[in-house]
């Protein structure tokens, strides 16, 4: 089973808490610990920081073992910013650059039971 949210949420702090927010509901859906989710609204907020615009899309898919967040659009070459990576792999259990429409995205992963 897959249940799927959209959500649209200011560029920055802003729209950080609000992604911090919603991670945290879902990952108890999960049974995922409160350190696990505070990582990936870590790495959300890193990734977000790279917005291209005023407001950042984020997707986020519920699975029976794992939360997959797709957060974008970023600006051009932010997918590849080995700084950033270096901050956000460590946090979660997969990071992959997906492009939508000519945009780039990253897909962050986060699986039940798994340590970052």
């Amino acid at each position: 089973m897959t249940d799927t949210i959209l959500l649209t949420v200011p560029a920055g702090p802003r729209g950080a808490s609000i992604a911090a927010l919603v991670l945290g509901g879902l990952g108890s859906r999960l049974d995922i610990p409160v350190d696990r989710i505070d990582e990936l609204s870590l790495a959300a907020a890193t990734v977000g920081d790279a917005a291209c615009r005023h407001v950042l899309d984020l997707e986020l898919s519920v699975m029976d073992d794992r939360l997959l967040l797709r957060i974008g659009p970023l600006a051009d070459g932010a997918t590849g910013d080995v700084a950033r990576r270096r901050v956000v792999e460590p946090l979660v259990d997969g990071v992959t650059a997906i492009r939508r429409a000519g945009d780039e995205w990253l897909e962050l992963e986060l699986r039940r039971g798994a340590a970052g």
